[in-house]
Order: C-alpha cells, then structure tokens, then sequence
C-alpha cells in the first residue's frame, strides 16, 4: 500500500528572480534541467542552469552532493503516483522552461516624450516562451510592458518603465 501526504506552501516570488551568493532558487529547476532528457530539452528550449539569470546569481548551480538528475526522476514518480498524465507533467514542465525563459528577457528604455519606457529588444525569449505557454507572443510582450487598468467600460494600458517591467516579468 501507498499513500501520500500534500502539504501547501506560499512560495516566495523574491525566491525565482533573486538569489544571495551561495543560494539556489527552487531546487525543481535545477532538477528539471539536470534530468529531462536532451529531447525533452531541446523542445522546451533548455540549455545549461547558468545560462539562466533566475539560476546564476547564487553561483550555486551545482551543490556538492545533490544530484539533481536523480531527484528529478524521484519527483516524476511521485507525481505519476498521484496520477498526473505524461501531458500533464509535460505542461509543468512547459511552465518551469518559461519562468526560466522569462528571466531572460532585457529590457531596454526608449523615449517617448518625456517618459522613459520599456521596450524589448529582441524578440527570442518573447517568441520562447510565447511558445511554451501557448500564447500571443504580441499579447505577452504587452503583458510585460503594459500595466492593464480594466474600468467598466475599457481596458487602460499604461506603458511601463524598465524597472516596472522587470516587476511585470
């Protein structure tokens, strides 16, 4: 007999986009890159856990002792144990690559007017993770540098400046 305990946790946001010297961000990344195969890395966009700015900024990609790739295969078990599909870890998956994704994204500021506001320069992270989450990759630019203000009767969008969008993204 099996069975199973699930517990709920506030997971910080602070925790994915920033990391102290010597920290890592949720160790499922780490795992996700270390044991997905190179298949399932390639679809998903994935390169090393460095080449990531929400993973880079502890330099603590690699623990001595913790071997990620393993406790990926563990955490797939037991995800297939409460009965998630193949499809469905495959979403998740999806999901991780984005945030990963994400973090990636520069920022530049243009000038309007007088206002100083966000733009993207390059469009492959955008056109990434547009991918991986299945959405406009125009709706997901302007999701990350427009602030949206629904009234009754219109939607508002307010350009961003660069450190708004960093909050955005």
């Amino acid at each position: 007999m099996v069975g199973t305990s699930i517990s709920q946790y506030l997971l910080e946001k602070s925790r994915v986009v920033f990391q102290a010297r010597g920290e890592r961000s949720y160790h499922v990344f780490y795992e996700l890159l270390a044991g997905l195969s190179m298949e399932q890395k390639e679809q998903m966009y994935l390169q090393e856990a460095e080449t990531y700015f929400y993973l880079n900024q502890g330099r603590a990609c690699n623990l001595l002792g913790k071997q990620d790739d393993q406790d990926f295969t563990a955490l797939v078990q037991a995800l297939q144990g409460i009965g998630l599909s193949d499809d469905e870890l495959t979403s998740i998956w999806a999901m991780l690559a984005a945030v990963l994704q994400l973090g990636n994204i520069c920022f530049t500021s243009c000038e309007k007017g007088s206002f100083e506001l966000a733009a993207i320069p390059s469009d492959t992270e955008i056109q990434i993770v547009a991918n991986l989450l299945h959405v406009s990759a125009d709706l997901l630019r302007s999701a990350i540098t427009h602030r949206v203000t629904v009234t009754s009767y219109d939607r508002i969008f307010t350009p961003l400046s660069v450190e708004g969008a960093i909050d955005a993204r």
